[in-house]
């Protein structure tokens, strides 16, 4: 049998700190250098679509081979700007996106349309 090594806990914002931040970056995400390259220029898509894990739950292990391709990427807050946009409801949501899990971009975009910031 493979010997498997116990991920790390990873510390993830939660919902209010994630509306503050699409606030600040939405007003910026336009401004980005458009010489800037995204981290997962050139990956495979099916990379950032998986089943994901429950929203109490720490990040999968595929969860955490996406969230560290998006880790520092220049272009995180335009991608996330523009998956909010992109994204009629949030159950049309899925994967990694952003530097963010599928459950946390569900959250962010049902307390956006809450506060009518979508």
């Amino acid at each position: 049998m493979p010997r498997t090594e116990a991920l790390p806990p990873m510390e993830r914002p939660d919902t209010a700190e994630l509306v503050v931040r699409y606030r600040l970056i939405n007003r910026i995400a336009l401004l980005t250098a458009a010489d800037s390259v995204a981290n997962c220029a050139g990956r495979n898509p099916e990379m950032f679509s998986m089943q994901a894990s429950p929203m109490g739950d720490q990040p999968n292990r595929a969860e955490r081979r996406a969230l560290a391709v998006c880790a520092g990427c220049p272009m995180q807050a335009l991608c996330l700007v523009q998956d909010m946009r992109e994204n009629g409801t949030a159950f049309e949501i899925r994967g990694v996106r952003a530097g963010l899990r599928q459950v946390e971009r569900r959250a962010l975009h049902l307390e956006l349309t809450r506060q009518g910031l979508r």
